[in-house]
């Protein structure tokens, strides 16, 4: 008889994860997947991993490691730039994703999901079969499939 999972799933506008160290933890070009990872660390305090996976994923200026993250739409004037600098035309499919107040990181690409879960470090992404099965808890953050500023 499998274990039972608990699966909790919110939808909010924008995902904050101040002072945890992420790192460009996947990129699959063939799958257009974006992975990015903080995972637990005893030293500081943290005893879950959060993923950030974005899908469909066209464009992507973030450094390999980075301090805290802040996933929000970007407003009609930064989504413009940022597609002038990804070489797009303003009629393209992908969405301009900003994952930092201050800094000009950004990613194209689908509706992101964050998910929490209590994984290690070296244990498959939740966002995958196997992943998934070893994990009993997982809760998951999906943005919201609207743009919400008009700046």
């Amino acid at each position: 008889m499998e274990g039972i999972k608990l699966i909790e799933r919110f939808t909010t506008s924008s995902f904050e994860v101040p002072n945890r160290q992420f790192q460009l933890w996947s990129f699959k070009q063939t799958h257009c997947r974006l992975l990015l990872q903080s995972n637990p660390s005893s030293d500081l305090g943290y005893e879950t991993r959060i993923e950030v996976l974005f899908p469909g994923v066209d464009f992507v200026s973030v450094p390999s490691n980075f301090t805290g993250l802040h996933v929000r739409r970007a407003d009609r004037r930064t989504s413009s730039a940022a597609l002038e600098t990804a070489q797009l035309d303003e009629q393209h499919d992908g969405q301009v994703f900003l994952l930092s107040p201050g800094k000009d990181w950004f990613v194209i690409s689908g509706p992101p999901s964050l998910a929490e879960t209590r994984l290690r470090y070296n244990d498959p992404s939740v966002f995958t079969p196997q992943g998934l099965e070893l994990e009993e808890s997982v809760v998951y953050f999906d943005l919201a499939d609207k743009l919400t500023g008009d700046g």
